[in-house]
């Protein structure tokens, strides 16, 4: 049983499908069913939603969870992402920085990476093709990955609509807690998608979920 925040993002991903997401198998952006598999993630069933891979059909159908912030969007805000850190040199002397760097050395990065509030079961494929982008409005339908509604740009990924507040208010948590590092166009973009789209009932009883591991 868990009793206390994730303390890496590993944990973190555990906790998210075993106890945030027990008996709701459903990724954010397709609504594919999944059935949990492996020590974090799961097996995305492509029948139940119509999702089809663009490029890369084993990780179309491997679950694996995303940040809807992006961890370089609060990582960028920390020395250990933007210059390294004396901890971080490889076992051939050469020093690293980013992501690796301060998982390795920074507890706050470590704590603000596992926050459940801001990871969301995803076909890994389309986690991958967003990489860092902001979620946006993307002129045209152009349907890559079958029926499901998702696109992605070289500067955007646009959510179905009926997640749009749940990704939205998901940055703006992480924004308020881990930043500020929202740009004001962005920030004005996501409180708009949160105040046209209010939580549903899955939505409320994922947040009760999530109280317990936020002390």
């Amino acid at each position: 049983a868990w009793a206390e925040p994730p303390a890496t993002f590993d944990q973190a991903k555990r906790i998210a499908r075993d106890v945030i997401y027990a008996g709701h198998h459903e990724t954010i952006y397709c609504r594919c069913r999944f059935e949990p598999k492996g020590a974090s993630g799961g097996i995305i069933d492509p029948a139940s939603c119509g999702i089809e891979p663009r490029k890369d059909a084993q990780r179309s159908t491997r679950l694996e969870w995303e940040h809807a912030t992006p961890a370089a969007w609060f990582g960028r805000t920390r020395s250990c992402w933007t210059d390294g850190d004396p901890g971080c040199v490889d076992s051939h002397g050469k020093a690293y920085r980013g992501r690796k760097c301060c998982v390795k050395v920074d507890a706050w990065f470590r704590h603000a990476e596992a926050d459940l509030h801001n990871l969301f079961p995803a076909a890994g494929e389309l986690n991958g093709d967003r990489k860092d982008k902001p979620y946006g409005d993307i002129p045209g339908e152009e349907r890559r990955y079958g029926v499901c509604d998702f696109e992605v740009s070289a500067n955007a990924a646009e959510p179905r609509e009926e997640v749009r507040g749940e990704l939205a208010r998901a940055i703006l948590f992480m924004d308020r807690t881990y930043g500020p590092f929202l740009t004001d166009e962005l920030r004005q973009r996501y409180q708009a998608w949160s105040d046209g789209d209010p939580p549903d009932d899955w939505e409320l009883e994922r947040e009760r979920r999530i109280e317990p591991f936020s002390k």
